[in-house]
């Protein structure tokens, strides 16, 4: 049996044990012209975590670097000044071995992605989807949830949503939950044929229960509150195996997960971490108003999941 990981501080320390055990990984920091980004950079570098790479405006990355009193002099720096051809540089070390992972720096994610995504880079693993995942660690839950996908999929439908939940299952597995619970959020908790995203919800928890996804709980459709609050399901008499203790929340439109995902580091002052999972590795993408203790723990987890 796995034991679950308490808290983020808990995640680096296991990805320092891992990383012990290799060379540390080498990293491509598209658009590095990031304060917050180097500074995780810094700190992930000092745990032996990774060795970074820098791509971006030379010129541009020093100066954000001496402003923030940011010592980079032992990194290696790619020059490339336009955005996108950074960020395609980058994603091309990743696709020819020349480094193990990616991460957004000063860079649009629809810019990123179209980057990372283009058929000549070749970081697509067979025809697998990719999809964003939010990891947070709100206080007053005193544990790790997961929102997918507020950074990838647009509009995810029947056929994708149980790929989105693969990819958030595989993630779960890192921080120790061996059967994730998985609420396929909604407005209510009554399947109601005039709310596309209640009958999606039930669909998909049929699919769930039939064996069509597998290594995890699923329920819905359920709404945020019943979702994590066991108050809440009660008080609603909702039942099951995820009401109340969701592990995984699934939305349906990219929009509400970028929102949800943002509301909870904003307003609940979650610690947090972002990844994009489908790829031959997986890519940090948080977003670039997140701390630098985000950009860490999302190195982390990217060390703890990545193929070696």
């Amino acid at each position: 049996m796995v034991n679950r990981i308490k808290d983020f501080d808990e995640l680096c320390l296991k990805a320092v044990e891992k990383a012990k055990q290799h060379e540390p990984l080498k990293l491509a920091l598209a658009c590095a012209d990031d304060p917050y980004g180097l500074s995780a950079l810094c700190k992930a570098a000092d745990m032996k975590l990774i060795v970074p790479i820098l791509v971006g405006d030379t010129a541009e990355i020093e100066r954000i670097a001496s402003e923030h009193n940011i010592d980079i002099s032992p990194f290696e720096i790619v020059e490339e000044k336009q955005p996108h051809r950074a960020a395609a540089e980058a994603a091309n070390m990743v696709a020819s071995g020349q480094v193990e992972l990616l991460m957004k720096g000063k860079v649009g994610a629809i810019e990123f992605l179209q980057a990372a995504l283009h058929s000549s880079v070749g970081l697509k693993k067979d025809k697998r989807l990719w999809s964003h995942i939010g990891i947070y660690w709100p206080q007053w839950l005193s544990r790790f949830i997961m929102i997918t996908d507020g950074g990838v999929v647009i509009d995810p439908d029947l056929e994708t949503i149980p790929h989105i939940i693969s990819n958030a299952v595989q993630v779960a597995g890192v921080l120790g939950i061996e059967q994730p619970r998985v609420a396929l959020l909604a407005a209510v908790e009554t399947v109601y044929p005039s709310m596309p995203v209640a009958m999606g919800g039930a669909v998909i928890s049929k699919m769930a229960d039939r064996g069509q996804i597998k290594n995890a709980l699923v329920d819905g459709p359920l709404s945020l509150d019943v979702a994590l609050s066991p108050d809440a399901a009660r008080e609603k008499k909702v039942t099951g195996d995820v009401a109340g203790r969701a592990d995984i929340l699934v939305v349906n439109k990219i929009e509400v997960g970028n929102t949800l995902c943002k509301s909870v580091f904003i307003f609940g002052r979650a610690r947090s971490a972002g990844l994009v999972v489908g790829a031959r590795q997986p890519i940090i993408m948080s977003s670039r108003s997140e701390s630098a203790d985000a950009k860490v723990n999302s190195i982390a987890l990217a060390v703890l999941l990545a193929e070696r």
